[in-house]
């Protein structure tokens, strides 16, 4: 178990290596902003793991998972999720190794530049985020149906109005 934002990424490839840990959620300051107040003590938990394949490509798969309060885009209520990722990114040495986006087979993994002091915090964060739902919203929400208060314009309901389009109407026929 760890709780070091930094890591030697390159060796935890190379001597296939697996680490865990936690991380408080109020470290995650992007992933939490706009967010409604998490609970107290809640934490994220990671496992990683490097690996190379018999190719010599270096990977590190990696296990997220963090209990968060979302706000119901439907009732505006708070409610809890938990979010789990699971992903494998290739691990190249430069910006040179890095394929240029549009060269990127659908099938490729995701490429992350490694480094001998790789910020995880930032990495578990940056999957966290791609993670929480754009619209987030309760499984099963009923929100409280809006009720309008019409006010009396003053017009009779017997009182036929025109219909805007019969201009158009009369028009097509001429």
């Amino acid at each position: 178990m760890t709780d070091n934002q930094y890591i030697d990424l390159f060796g935890l490839v190379r001597h296939h290596r697996q680490i865990s840990g936690q991380f408080g959620l109020p470290l995650f300051v992007r992933l939490l902003d706009g967010m409604p107040a998490q609970h107290e003590g809640d934490e994220a938990s990671w496992t990683i793991k490097g690996r190379t394949t018999t190719a010599g490509k270096s990977l590190l798969e990696l296990d997220v998972q963090a209990r968060l309060v979302l706000e119901c885009q439907r009732c505006l209520q708070p409610f809890e999720r938990v979010v789990h990722v699971h992903d494998v990114l290739q691990v190249v040495a430069s910006d040179n190794e890095l394929k240029a986006e549009d060269a990127v087979e659908i099938d490729e993994l995701e490429q992350i530049i490694g480094s001998d002091r790789f910020d995880l915090l930032a990495l578990l964060e940056d999957e966290l985020i791609l993670e929480v739902p754009y619209v987030p919203r309760h499984d099963d929400c009923h929100p409280e149906p809006l009720t309008t208060h019409l006010q009396d314009d003053g017009l009779d309901d017997d009182i036929k109005r025109p219909n805007p389009f019969a201009i158009l109407g009369r028009l097509k026929k001429s």
